[in-house]
């Protein structure tokens, strides 16, 4: 077994039930990152969307890096977002980010530009949930971690993506200038905008086709958190979009 294995190993085993890990041992490049993503893609079931990180102006904590990364969702990840649905454990510290979930309805390649890629895509309003496969991944009070090559290896921590019932087409949409106010068990609000990813969410749809050199009909994407991430809580909680409509999602114990 090689080193790409071992770590995919690691990664699987948390998947399958294991305790969390503490880290991947001489991993020390995106590139070997990325391919123990796709082994651990491989080895849990077909994929059937991606996720965006780090498509803010913010910077992200240290040591994560600045350019955008991606990672994939796969079958079971990705679920509706309405009441009554089953809630989600509370087991490794999941985070709520708000996003722009779009789903591809025909082939996009990378020579496309943002208005023919908008006309193959529809919108819904979405929450991704964000869980670590590594223990203690970010202490309260502290910084993260997990050191980019990590973070990219553990699929972009790609966990959970709830999404809205409605799909709409992206064609004459101002995505950028969507609003989302999230609203918590509390009451406490987190409000967005969609041109916090990069100034425009479709700009992060070209940037991931360009990456993964395109993508097939029937894909998924998170394009990026409009809101500053939470840390999850036991309760619901709800995210409205101006124009798309909301989502929610409910936390309950481990």
């Amino acid at each position: 077994m090689d080193d790409i294995d071992s770590w995919a190993a690691s990664l699987l085993a948390v998947h399958a039930g294991a305790d969390a890990i503490e880290q991947l041992p001489g991993l020390i490049d995106e590139e070997q990152g990325y391919a123990v993503q796709a082994a651990v893609a491989q080895g849990l079931g077909p994929v059937v969307g991606h996720k965006l990180s780090f498509t803010t102006a913010d910077p992200p904590p240290t040591g994560l890096g600045r350019a955008p990364a991606y990672g994939p969702f796969v079958s079971g990840q990705v679920r509706a977002g309405r009441p009554g649905a089953a809630p989600i454990r509370l087991g490794g510290e999941p985070l709520v980010e708000c996003e722009i979930v779009m789903r591809v309805r025909a082939d996009l390649t990378p020579d496309l530009d943002l208005a023919a890629l908008a006309a193959r895509v529809d919108v819904a309003p979405g929450i991704e949930v964000p869980v670590s496969r590594f223990r203690s991944w970010w202490p309260e009070g502290g910084g993260p971690r997990l050191d980019r090559p990590e973070f990219i290896a553990d699929a972009c921590l790609a966990a959970h993506l709830v999404v809205g019932d409605t799909w709409v087409p992206a064609a004459g949409r101002d995505l950028a200038a969507v609003e989302v106010v999230l609203t918590g068990p509390d009451g406490t609000q987190q409000r967005g905008i969609g041109s916090a990813v990069m100034g425009d969410p479709m700009r992060a749809l070209a940037w991931l086709v360009e990456a993964l050199g395109g993508l097939p009909a029937g894909r998924v994407v998170a394009t990026g958190t409009l809101t500053a991430p939470v840390r999850a809580e036991r309760g619901t909680y709800v995210a409205g979009f101006t124009g798309l409509g909301s989502v929610e999602v409910t936390f309950g114990d481990d």
